[in-house]
C-alpha cells in the first residue's frame, strides 16, 4: 500500500491509524479543557499550538491516504 507515493507495510499503516486516534483524543481533551475552563491562558497558549499542529500533521496525512484510495477524477 502507499501513501504520498510511499509504499506502507499494514503494519506501518495500522500504527498511523493509531497514531491518528491519539491525535484525535489529545484534541478532544483539549478541547474539554478549555470549555471547562481547566487551564490558564497561557496554558492554553502552549498547548494550543501543539495541539493542532499534531492534529493538522494527522490530517494531512488522512487527505493523502484518502487522495490514493479514492483518487479524484477530473473531467
Amino acid at each position: 500500500m502507499t501513501i504520498s507515493g510511499v509504499h506502507m507495510s499494514s503494519h506501518t499503516l495500522d500504527r498511523k491509524i493509531a497514531q491518528n486516534k491519539q491525535v484525535s483524543c489529545q484534541v478532544k481533551a483539549f478541547r474539554h479543557q478549555v470549555k471547562k475552563g481547566l487551564l490558564t491562558t497561557q496554558e492554553v497558549e502552549e498547548k494550543r499550538q501543539i495541539v493542532f499542529s499534531l492534529y493538522a500533521d494527522g490530517m494531512n496525512d488522512l487527505e493523502c491516504w484518502t487522495e490514493y484510495r479514492f483518487p479524484f477524477f477530473q473531467t
